[in-house]
This record gives C-alpha cells, sequence and structure tokens, in this order.
C-alpha cells in the first residue's frame, strides 16, 4: 500500500506542473499580436488639394497623440505595475516622459553602447532576452474620438518602439508588437468610443528581437517615433505599389500602379479607384479611372497602367 499510494502521489505531482508559457517578448515564434499587415506610407485626406501639400497633420482624418504621458520606469518586470491599464488606476503620481522620445535621455536607465557583444548577459547554449534586469517602461494618455470619425475605421500607428511593447485601449488589450525600427498599425475601432479614451502602453527595453536588432550603436528604449490615429471609410485604398518603365527608345513611359482596396462593410460594395499624374507645376498629365466591386472581409487587387 505504501508504494501505490507513493505512486499515485507523484502522479498527481506531475500532472499538475503545466510548463511556464514563455511572454511574447520571450518568444521568437511571435513577432506581433493583432497588428495589420503592413502598408506603403500615406494618410487619407477629404480632396486632392489638401494631398497635394503633403502635410499630414492638416488632415481631419489625423489626429496626433504625442506630446506628455504619464510614465513609470521599474528596473525589471517583476515591479512593473501590471494593472496600469485599467481604466480605474490611479497615475496621479506618477511622472510624465515625452513622446516620441527615448526613456534613457529623459532621466530614466542609461544609454548602453556596445561595440561588439550584446548590451545584456546571456547563456549562450539557451540565448534569451535578461527575465529580470529588463526595465520596463509603462506609459498612459488620454484622448478624443472626433465626433465626425463615427461610422468610420479607426486604426492607432506607433512609427517605432524599442524594443517590444504591449497596447490597451479602454482597458482592453488589442496587441503586442515587437521589430522595434518598422511601425506597428492597430485597429481600433471595436475599442473607441465618443468622447474621453484611455492608451496605455508597457514598453521592454530587451526581447528575443533584441538579438537581431544589435548594431554599433547607443542602445535605447522607448516610444521614439510618432504616435497618431488616422481614420479611413469602409471601402478605402489599404496599401499601394507604384512602378515606372520605358519603352526600348527611352521616349514613351507607363505609369504602373497597384492598389488593395479594404472593404470593412457587411457585403461586397462597388468603389472607383482614380489615380491622376501631375508635373512638378501640379499639372495634370495623365489620369484613369477603374471601376471595381470591392468583396467584404478582403483587399481587392486593383491594376492601373498609364501611358505617359
Amino acid at each position: 500500500m505504501p508504494t501505490w499510494l507513493l505512486i499515485a502521489v507523484l502522479a498527481i505531482s506531475t500532472v499538475g506542473q503545466a510548463p511556464t508559457a514563455r511572454p511574447e517578448w520571450d518568444d521568437p515564434a511571435v513577432l506581433h499580436v493583432g497588428t495589420e499587415k503592413p502598408h506603403a506610407t500615406l494618410m487619407v485626406y477629404p480632396s486632392a488639394e489638401l494631398a497635394l501639400a503633403g502635410d499630414r497633420t492638416q488632415s481631419p482624418w489625423f489626429r496626433s497623440l504625442n506630446g506628455s504621458w504619464k510614465f513609470n520606469y521599474a528596473p525589471g518586470p517583476s515591479q512593473r505595475p501590471v494593472d496600469f491599464y485599467r481604466e480605474d488606476f490611479r497615475d496621479d503620481k506618477w511622472g510624465t516622459i515625452r513622446v516620441p522620445g527615448s526613456i534613457e535621455m529623459q532621466g530614466h536607465g542609461i544609454p548602453i553602447y556596445v561595440n561588439i557583444g550584446y548590451a545584456f548577459p546571456y547563456d549562450q547554449q539557451n540565448p534569451r532576452p535578461p527575465r529580470e534586469k529588463n526595465p520596463v517602461g509603462s506609459y498612459r494618455t488620454t484622448f478624443e474620438v472626433p465626433a465626425d470619425w463615427s461610422g468610420r475605421r479607426v486604426y492607432l500607428h506607433f512609427g517605432g518602439v524599442d524594443s517590444a511593447f504591449y497596447a490597451w485601449v479602454n482597458g482592453v488589450r488589442i496587441g503586442y508588437s515587437e521589430d522595434s525600427r518598422t511601425p506597428a498599425e492597430f485597429d481600433v475601432t471595436p475599442h473607441v468610443r465618443p468622447g474621453r479614451n484611455l492608451l496605455a502602453v508597457e514598453v521592454y527595453r530587451f526581447s528575443d528581437g533584441s538579438f537581431l536588432e544589435d548594431q554599433d550603436m547607443f542602445r535605447l528604449s522607448g516610444i521614439f517615433r510618432d504616435v497618431f490615429l488616422w481614420t479611413a471609410a469602409d471601402q478605402h485604398v489599404r496599401d499601394f505599389e507604384v512602378s515606372s518603365d520605358l519603352d526600348a527608345k527611352y521616349l514613351n513611359g507607363t505609369l504602373g500602379v497597384r492598389a488593395l482596396v479594404a472593404n470593412h462593410a457587411k457585403g461586397a460594395a462597388a468603389a472607383t479607384l482614380a489615380v491622376e499624374l501631375r508635373d512638378a507645376d501640379g499639372v495634370r498629365v495623365a489620369t484613369q479611372t477603374r471601376r471595381l466591386r470591392a468583396t467584404a472581409g478582403v483587399d481587392t487587387p486593383v491594376v492601373i497602367s498609364l501611358p505617359v
């Protein structure tokens, strides 16, 4: 009986020990959670004239979130405020930080310069970012969604965050991203509301991506590029590619445009894509219009070849 009892106890103990899950910032298999597909740099304008001015801040469909945010610095993950993203969390005793800007250049931690090797110790047999000596910055800010954005898609854009981050809107986690030198964008349409909204961001200085991003440079962290909201109609150009070519005699050219038209409506919708080519003086050189039927829930490709 004692032998069988001992075997049963050991079996229960083994079954009850679930493997410890690796967080996203320590999991090479996870780069993004909840982000939109990458696309060409773009902005939505209500008119071609406003678009030609080339200043996205003048578009009524753009809202910058840059500025002074509430901020907390923790030397390691175990010391971070885990529930800071909650709407009822009190941050009145927190300091502030400038966004965009590096954490270390604003009085928290120090810049690290390493020419050869990494900025943190690691096991060469099992290379992983530090589990504890890994500073975490917690950010909070509020924003307003304009009333005339109602019925449109709303996107949250981070131009660059080093090295990895999680984001919440109104207490709901919207996703995670690393690969700090490329933008991360989230569709926050289901999570925003009229009036005041809360954005919370948790930034880890080191992640599994730090092994690939190691260069001959100062290692800094934080939200170091612009953060903004932009909005588009249910049917809009989500991505585009422009190419140009010349004939064999280098006399006549062709402008090629390949666009992806998104449709977030419940059903297919008719749409029109117009392409204009203007010279340096703003004079229209060529134009072409293509009618299409945008399928719901997917990107519809449209190709235009414009002789010039």
